[in-house]
C-alpha cells in the first residue's frame, strides 16, 4: 500500500470519527469543564506541576501533595468530568477495537 492510499485511508477513518457521537460528546465535555471549571482546572494543574517539580525530601512536600490530592478531588468530583473520562474511555476502547480490527486484516493478507 503506497503512502497516499495510507493517508487516504487515515483521513477518512478521523472524517467519519469526526462526525461519531461519542467524539463529538468528548469535545463538547472538554469546552464545557474548561469553560465552567476553569479555576479547578487551573489549581489542579498547577498542584500537579508543583509537586512534580518538587522530590519527597523537599520540606513541604506534604503540602504539596495534599494540595495536589485536594485539587484533583475538587476537578474530578464534578459530574461533566467524571461524564468525560467515562465518555472517553468508551472512546478509546471503539478506536482500540477498529486498530484490532485493521491489525487483524493485515495478519490476515500476511498469512
Amino acid at each position: 500500500m503506497d503512502a497516499l492510499k495510507r493517508e487516504e485511508i487515515i483521513n477518512k477513518y478521523l472524517n467519519d470519527l469526526d462526525n461519531n457521537l461519542l467524539f463529538k460528546k468528548v469535545i463538547e465535555l472538554n469546552k464545557l469543564i474548561k469553560e465552567k471549571y476553569f479555576y479547578l482546572l487551573s489549581e489542579y494543574e498547577l498542584s500537579k506541576s508543583n509537586l512534580e517539580k518538587a522530590n519527597k525530601y523537599y520540606s513541604n512536600y506534604n503540602d504539596l501533595k495534599n494540595k495536589y490530592q485536594k485539587a484533583k478531588t475538587n476537578l474530578f468530583s464534578k459530574e461533566e468530568v467524571k461524564e468525560y473520562f467515562k465518555i472517553r474511555n468508551e472512546l478509546e476502547d471503539l478506536i482500540n477495537n477498529d486498530l484490532k480490527s485493521v491489525y487483524e486484516e493485515v495478519v490476515i493478507k500476511i498469512d
